[in-house]
């Protein structure tokens, strides 16, 4: 077999992103979980679930230090323009994007040497609607990251 027949039928494998959400987490913010862009690049992994305009994408680093992952949640929680979501298993940030050209919401969080944040976008939807969906999954997530310690 040659080496373009083995890599068209050998699929890479998923970023450990696409394992963070649950299937049914994911459907609820795009209507469907299969990855379409997944990236590893060393210690950050990218996924991404598109349905129609629909866009989720899912960004996990396993940092060095305890202090880098919150110094990493602290620069996306001031990009993201986030606001501290209180009552959560770990630190989380909750931003939302609404402007005439985007509807985006965005929440992170991080535990130890874990930093996670999720940014779901769609024009379909209020932004506050899907900014509590996001909220839900990665509040859930939240919870599952907070018990590996």
């Amino acid at each position: 077999m040659s080496l373009a027949a083995l890599l068209a039928v050998q699929a890479p494998p998923p970023a450990p992103a696409c394992y963070l959400l649950t299937g049914k987490e994911v459907a609820t913010l795009v209507g469907k979980e299969n990855p379409q862009i997944t990236t590893i690049t060393g210690t950050e992994s990218i996924c991404m679930y598109q349905n129609g305009d629909a866009i989720l994408t899912v960004i996990m680093a396993k940092l060095g230090t305890a202090d880098a992952a919150k110094g990493q949640w602290e620069a996306k929680k001031r990009v993201s323009a986030g606001h501290d979501a209180a009552g959560w298993p770990t630190p989380a940030y909750v931003g939302i994007i609404d402007t005439t050209k985007e509807h985006a919401a965005v929440v992170g969080v991080h535990s130890s040497l874990t930093f996670v944040e999720a940014k779901a976008i769609d024009p379909g939807q209020k932004t506050a609607d899907l900014s509590a969906r996001l909220q839900a999954a990665m509040k859930a997530y939240s919870g599952r990251l907070a018990a590996q310690k």
